[in-house]
């Protein structure tokens, strides 16, 4: 029966890849990787043309050694032309070069970080369960359960993201609105002082409108009698 999974990776990490095999078949997934010792270019050429025709999932190991190395390429260019589906699998940080860029335009990337190998390789499963990959209940079980918990996580981290967004509205609403109670005051006020600089003046004289007082006993002024008739 032909592997579901072909991993393809640089064999300088052959030790980190070959962890992650051992994870992935105690979840029950069927995967062929060259580790068996295939024997001359030609059947080395056959079979990992034969092991990527028959597998639903090739496994993209990213790495910096990965990055630069011509099987890889080869190997990815095959799936490719295949049409399989293809996952790409950091298993460090590293830039996609290239000659894969083309074939892994808008693919979700997972990560299988050294000393974060659990959540790494639960990643990996709930990958594989959505591309169609056989895996054992249990393993599914318990990636879907740390998802839903990583889900619950996020949704809990947004809610209290908005609670604290929305006491920091009401507290800046209520900054505004004691500002404009303060300038309203402030306004009041000044009014008020104006009003009671006003009232505390003489009120202007006839004089100061180029009027002449009457003299003391003339109501009338000069030219008229006591009493305002004029003078005969």
């Amino acid at each position: 029966m032909a592997a579901e999974v072909f991993i393809s990776y640089a064999s300088k990490n052959r030790d980190r890849i070959l962890d992650l095999v051992e994870r992935l078949r105690g979840a029950g997934v069927s995967v062929w990787i060259d580790q068996m010792g295939i024997e001359g270019a030609a059947m080395w050429s056959q079979q990992i043309v034969a092991a990527i025709r028959d597998c639903k999932v090739l496994i993209l190991a990213i790495s910096k050694n990965s990055a630069t190395s011509e099987n890889v390429v080869k190997e990815l260019a095959l799936a490719s032309e295949g049409r399989k589906r293809i996952l790409p699998v950091f298993i460090e940080e590293a830039d996609i070069p290239e000659t894969m860029a083309y074939q892994l335009a808008g693919i979700q990337r997972v990560e299988f970080f050294e000393g974060n190998e659990e959540a790494g390789l639960k990643a990996v499963i709930r990958a594989l369960s959505t591309l169609d990959v056989d895996v054992c209940s249990d393993a599914t079980a318990a990636a879907g359960a740390e998802a839903g918990q990583a889900v619950r996580r996020h949704h809990h981290n947004k809610s209290e993201a908005k609670r604290e967004i929305s006491i920091w509205l009401k507290v800046a609403t209520g900054v505004v609105a004691l500002s404009r109670a303060e300038s309203r005051w402030d306004d009041f006020h000044g009014q008020q002082h104006g009003a009671r600089a006003w009232t505390g003046r003489a009120w202007p004289s006839a004089n100061q409108y180029g009027r002449t007082n009457p003299a003391p006993g003339q109501a009338g002024g000069a030219g008229h009698e006591p009493g305002g008739r004029p003078a005969i």
